[in-house]
């Protein structure tokens, strides 16, 4: 599930409430932190009984009520973590928290850029199965588009994308792009979104369940009797309703530097399994990829990321004439 790092003691109110009322009877007789994103803490415990769960805490973005409520909505159809208790409001532990069953598995992105890959028939068997588990999340649709109004599974009836121009706007006004893309580049961007935007309106309208940051790192993979799956799909916080072309150009965004039978797996075992990918699918996926990418462009730079999109957007734009 990540990496982990040296014990940790739970605070009081966490503790009572994990002990007292999710794992009643259970001793706990470890606790690692987990790695993940800066929005959140996430703790590994271990029981007596030897059981493992993960204790995530939501720092700022309190996603746990629309967490939990499609954990639970999408348990037994698409592999995800079994939810064991939830305090979305955190009156009982002092924040908001999710508490779910550790998954074991391998971050799909460490597999993908493993030394010692795979051969390209298990990276093609990869690949396959994690289209055929996003096309599991895409069967799911709701009476209209939009984000999901605070705990529920109720979308806003408005596109998430309601001017792609906009995003773009603020990512080249916030000044971070300048830091990777010169005049020239910045410019082209602009100009990139603007003949991009009639693909983003191809699928207005659409009401199918969006993970919203289907990639790599959210993935947990694993070999049983010598087949890679999908162990189960993580963080879903920025889950939407519309069009789920936006996962798949998520999961490609950094195809060229992994396998190419991955990507190729990737598309079969989507279709393969129901996903629909219409005529002119990767020009959709693409385009609303670039906004996505613009997207993180307008934050200050975290980890590697800030540096990978600034070399898929400028692989773009130098494959387009201006």
């Amino acid at each position: 599930m990540g990496e982990t790092k040296p014990h940790v003691v739970l605070d009081n109110p966490l503790n009572e409430w994990v002990v007292g009322e999710v794992l009643p009877g259970r001793r706990i007789v470890d606790s690692q932190p987990l790695v993940g994103g800066v929005d959140r803490e996430m703790v590994c415990l271990t029981v007596d009984s030897g059981e493992r769960y993960v204790v995530r805490r939501y720092r700022h973005r309190n996603s746990c009520a629309l967490e939990q409520s499609l954990l639970v909505h999408l348990a037994g159809r698409v592999p995800v973590v079994e939810v064991v208790g939830a305090d979305p409001t955190g009156e009982a532990s002092g924040e908001p928290t999710l508490v779910y069953r550790y998954v074991d598995g391998r971050p799909l992105d460490l597999v993908l850029h493993d030394q010692n890959r795979s051969s390209a028939d298990e990276m093609e068997q990869l690949g396959r199965a994690v289209g055929e588990a996003l096309a599991g999340v895409g069967q799911f649709s709701f009476a209209q588009p939009g984000v999901f109004r605070e705990g529920s599974l109720e979308p806003d009836g408005r596109d998430a994308l309601i001017d792609p121009l906009d995003v773009m706007d603020r990512a080249l006004s916030a000044g971070y792009s300048s830091r990777v893309l010169d005049g020239h580049q910045r410019r082209g961007l602009l100009a990139l979104a603007l003949r991009s935007t009639h693909w983003v309106d191809a699928v207005a309208g659409a009401r199918h369940l969006v993970h919203g940051n289907f990639s790599p790192k959210n993935i947990l993979v694993r070999q049983v009797r010598g087949r890679w799956e999908v162990a189960a799909v993580l963080d879903w916080e920025f889950a939407f309703s519309g069009s789920p072309l936006t996962d798949v150009g998520n999961m490609l965004r950094f195809a060229e530097d992994g396998p190419r039978e991955y990507g190729a797996g990737f598309a079969d075992g989507y279709t393969g399994a129901g996903g629909e990918l219409p005529e002119n699918w990767l020009e959709i996926a693409r385009a609303l990829d670039l906004f996505a990418l613009a997207d993180i462009l307008a934050h200050p730079p975290e980890g590697d990321l800030f540096s990978r999109v600034a070399l898929v957007v400028t692989r773009r734009l130098a494959d387009v004439s201006f």
